[in-house]
């Protein structure tokens, strides 16, 4: 899989867009504990074309199967390239009881990372709110007790979208954890 991003990657660097890895993947690149099965990929809505045409001539688009009924994209796409299954939402967010939460594109980039990044924050409110993904918000919940809350702005920015109650309290919980120090926020 990490042969196959950098691959992507590279065909990506070419071009001047924003996008990111999230989903389980980018947790592992993070370093929590994970099996990826894909590569997920978020994508601003203007540079959705571009990356298509990049996928396209790298692998094959799959027909793209109907979402999970909680969740949502203006664009979706899927494609195996090298084998690998790579999915490509942009404006990607989740319906919930209360409303829909769309999340936004926060890119995080450093020497760490050797591709652009989801954050953290949020991925941990994204998984927070789609079913059956308890254990991989657990799994952040568990990494921000231990290294503290790099963006803590962007779980704010979370709490001005509508978000169940059970959300809107974990979340207020997680923002009185201290800020990673390490952060440049």
């Amino acid at each position: 899989m990490e042969d196959t991003l950098l691959k992507i990657t590279e065909q990506l660097n070419k071009h001047n867009m924003k996008w990111a890895v999230g989903g389980s993947l980018m947790l592992s690149i993070r370093g929590l504990e994970t099996t990826p099965n894909d590569i997920d990929l978020l994508v601003s809505e203007s540079d959705a074309p571009i990356l298509i045409q990049v996928l396209k001539s790298l692998g094959t688009e799959l027909p793209s199967k109907s979402s999970h009924p909680h969740l949502f994209s203006t664009h979706f796409s899927q494609f195996h390239v090298n084998g690998v299954g790579v999915d490509v939402m942009s404006n990607f967010g989740v319906k919930h009881e209360t409303g829909m939460f769309v999340s936004p594109l926060n890119v995080e980039t450093s020497e760490q990372f050797s591709y652009p990044v989801s954050s953290l924050e949020d991925w941990y409110v994204l998984y927070l709110l789609m079913p059956n993904r308890e254990s991989k918000a657990a799994l952040i919940e568990d990494y921000f007790y231990k290294h503290g809350i790099s963006k803590p702005s962007l779980l704010k920015q979370a709490l001005t979208q509508p978000l169940p109650p059970l959300a809107t309290n974990r979340i207020h919980e997680m923002l009185t954890l201290p800020m990673d120090l390490n952060a440049h926020e």
